[in-house]
């Protein structure tokens, strides 16, 4: 039996209005629950079912696309944010005897640098990095955000910048997930279990009732399950001792990053080259290692002609440098001034150019106006976000042409410059996830810049990513939009439906934002995402994306074939944590797509296909060719070079095998029968002593049977209904005079195939 408490201790507030953190969904929740703890969580789950209801569990928010609406129940998971010691305590040093014993030694020795804490998922990414510090630890890896909740960042993949680190979904150690009807599971890898002890686990846990799996498809599906599989409750993360980095950016001509990096790859050394056109790390940072752990260049989409390459370096120097609260220079009345007075006087300047031009003239006096409004928006204090959304306005409403396209750029230019080249003349210095995130959750406000985003996903075999960025970055001054592209390097990850789950040596992701408010913002994200799909390109789960669910057939392959096959596993049929996010890109545990790896046979027919670890595994040919009909499953097999080969529903007329073949329906005589007549309809029991054979490209089937003694013939489809119904029965005559009666038989073959 699940475990939940009596009674609600959270909150329920019903026609709750909700809209995501960049403002990009509203919606009106149903009914918002809050839970205080996991009783309160099995209790809602368990209620949920009762009702038919559909829930899905939010964080922050940071999403932005669709992925936490639901049409009945949310979930809330930000007051389940605490850490857990019955299996670790950091406090006292104990880690239990149920944890495998390698794993039990690492977390006691304090020089091996690696340990393990166990929190509640609904923490905020900004509240585990301050606890983490005040033990002495620290996350290993982190995205360049920290609003979000752990189980968010998570499900969807976040990553972060360390060329040398992973994802965080593959930090993570064990998940105790909540799922249908409020069960509970504790859910470790396999192959890398953490556990190994289960009756001293189950003593350790809160509920009897838990079940304990160990599995890696399991595992690596519920690493990133996008909220499908049902509520994460906790994680077990490795972690590592704290750290310190330092950080400089440098500008580079991107013509000579883009050549150093074609090299890098054609050598096998992606940034062998690329480090060898960038400046040594200056003395006065202090690197321990002059090998960078961290990569990241940034762009201006309206300009093509430099980038801003940003590397960081471990350190052990103790003294903080340029961290402040507040980091975001986005947010800073500073910057917003200089980008005011900037677009100002630029604007004064062409007002007095096109003064004497007859007619265009009067305009000019316009544009002084919008000049001089940008100077009294200065001292109202605003964030650069503001000032640049004022600028462009006034901008685009002045220009006679396309005269101030430069002008956009300059300001675009400008504010990365001050965001991601801030390090050039301050470097900054300090614990690991201060210099990587800022040191509150204020270092991200959408007030200050407020886009929409989407992030595409590319291995490093090949020059993909170099063509993509290519592409877009030709596109970008041709359209009316700001923002900025970031280029982020990690290695790969192993969760199965993680962007990052690539076979090269890193995994690359270019992130483009757009403003809001813009002509084109919508028009050139919906064109970058074409265009990184056209050239290999993964969506990121938790920012702007369309995808089909033809679409995650393609890119995931058998990854998301075994990721719904664990989800049926886990959810069955139910449509609990199901939405209409999961339900366009076919994140459903109906397993439509079933790859056919081995058959069994019997008297030499094929009775039923396999796919040995699969639950629908075995499955009769009967069954099979009936899902197959009725639409809902496409079964297929895989050529060696590669190539799916979809299978398909064939019907015959065939006699029962034997050893005289001259009763064979394909050996008797071919001959032209399509003209003849069909036999007398009082004839119920006829012999057939020829066929006519129809062919296309490789393919030839049996078209008509017949009687040339008898002068009559039948089309195949005719014959295979009346054998079917019982109104004919067709035979054959073998050489010893017995009759063969045609059976009517389907099978799957994949096209092309000659078997009649």
């Amino acid at each position: 039996m699940p475990c939940p408490n009596s009674t609600l201790s959270g909150t329920r507030t019903d026609n709750f209005s909700w809209e995501n953190f960049v403002d990009t969904i509203h919606f009106t929740i149903p009914s918002l629950f809050k839970p205080n703890d996991l009783g309160d969580l099995v209790l809602i789950l368990q209620m949920a079912e009762t009702m038919g209801f559909e829930v899905k569990a939010i964080g922050s928010g940071w999403s932005i696309e669709n992925i936490a609406i639901s049409n009945n129940w949310v979930i809330d998971i930000s007051e389940l944010n605490n850490d857990i010691t019955t299996i670790i305590d950091i406090d006292r040093g104990v880690i239990e005897e149920c944890v495998e014993e390698s794993k039990r030694t690492r977390h006691l020795d304090a020089s091996d640098n690696v340990s393990f804490v166990h929190v509640e998922a609904g923490i905020k990414i900004i509240d585990l990095n301050r606890f983490l510090q005040s033990k002495g630890l620290s996350m290993i890896t982190l995205g360049g955000a920290q609003g979000q909740t752990l189980a968010g960042a998570i499900s969807t993949s976040t990553h972060g910048s360390d060329i040398n680190e992973t994802p965080l979904p593959d930090l993570i150690e064990a998940i105790h997930l909540v799922s249908v009807n409020g069960q509970e599971y504790w859910i470790e890898s396999e192959s890398d279990p953490f556990t190994d002890d289960d009756d001293a686990l189950l003593a350790l846990l809160p509920c009897s009732d838990i079940q304990i799996i160990r599995d890696d498809n399991l595992f690596r599906s519920v690493q990133v399950s996008v909220g499908r599989f049902g509520v994460i409750y906790s994680y077990v993360a490795r972690v590592r001792n704290t750290f310190r980095t330092v950080e400089w950016a440098n500008s580079l001509p991107w013509a000579s990053v883009r050549t150093a990096l074609l090299g890098g790859i054609s050598d096998g050394n992606l940034f062998g080259r690329v480090n060898s056109i960038l400046p040594t790390p200056l003395a006065a940072l202090s690197v321990s290692d002059t090998n960078h752990i961290y990569f990241d260049l940034a762009f201006n989409p309206r300009s093509a002609s430099s980038c801003w390459v940003r590397r960081r370096w471990l350190t052990t120097n103790p003294t903080d440098m340029n961290l402040e609260e507040g980091v975001n220079v986005l947010c800073t009345p500073g910057l917003a001034s200089a980008i005011l007075i900037l677009a100002s006087t630029a604007l004064d300047t062409y007002a007095a150019s096109i003064a004497w031009i007859p007619f265009v003239g009067l305009k000019s006096f316009y544009i002084h106006g919008r000049a001089s409004a940008l100077r009294a928006f200065a001292l109202t204090g605003p964030s650069a976000g503001a000032a640049v959304a004022e600028c462009v306005d006034a901008i685009m409403a002045s220009q006679l042409g396309n005269e101030l396209t430069w002008l956009v750029n300059e300001v675009n230019q400008m504010v990365i410059d001050q965001s991601a080249g801030s390090t050039a003349d301050n470097p900054k210095r300090g614990v690991y996830w201060q210099v990587n995130s800022g040191v509150d959750e204020s270092a991200f406000d959408r007030d200050c810049f407020n886009g929409n985003s989407l992030e595409m996903i590319f291995d490093t075999n090949d020059n993909s990513f170099i063509t993509f960025l290519d592409a877009i970055l030709d596109l970008g001054p041709r359209m009316v939009q700001l923002g900025y592209i970031s280029v982020r390097f990690s290695q790969p990850s192993q969760a199965l439906l993680s962007m990052h789950n690539v076979t090269s040596a890193f995994a690359v992701s270019i992130e483009v934002t757009s403003l809001h408010g813009m002509d084109d913002s919508r028009r050139w994200l919906e064109r970058v995402e074409e265009l990184g799909l056209e050239n290999g390109g993964v969506p990121h789960w938790g920012q702007k994306n369309d995808l089909t669910i033809t679409q995650v057939r393609s890119i995931y392959g058998e990854k998301v074939e075994i990721w719904k096959n664990q989800l049926e596993r886990i959810v069955g049929s139910s449509a609990t944590f199901s939405n209409d996010y999961t339900r366009q890109r076919g994140l459903e545990p109906i397993d439509s797509l079933r790859r056919v790896r081995a058959v069994v046979r019997a008297d030499g027919k094929i009775t039923r296909l396999c796919n040995e670890g699969f639950t629908w595994s075995p499955v009769s040919v009967e069954a099979a060719i009936a899902q197959v009909n009725s639409g809902g499953i496409e079964y297929y097999v895989e050529s060696a070079s590669g190539e799916r080969l979809t299978l398909e529903v064939r019907a015959y007329l065939t006699t029962t095998p034997d050893d005289d073949e001259t009763n064979n329906l394909r050996n008797q005589n071919e001959t032209m029968l399509s003209g003849l007549p069909l036999p007398p309809n009082e004839e119920t029991e006829l012999e057939v002593n020829a066929i006519q054979i129809q062919s296309s490209g490789d393919r030839s089937w049996v078209r008509f049977i017949g009687n040339t003694d008898d002068n009559w013939a039948v089309v195949s489809p005719l014959a295979e209904a009346q054998v079917q119904l019982g109104l004919k029965e067709y035979y054959t005559v073998g050489s010893d005079g017995s009759r063969m009666r045609l059976e009517y038989r389907r099978y799957l073959a994949t096209p092309p195939n000659d078997f009649i």
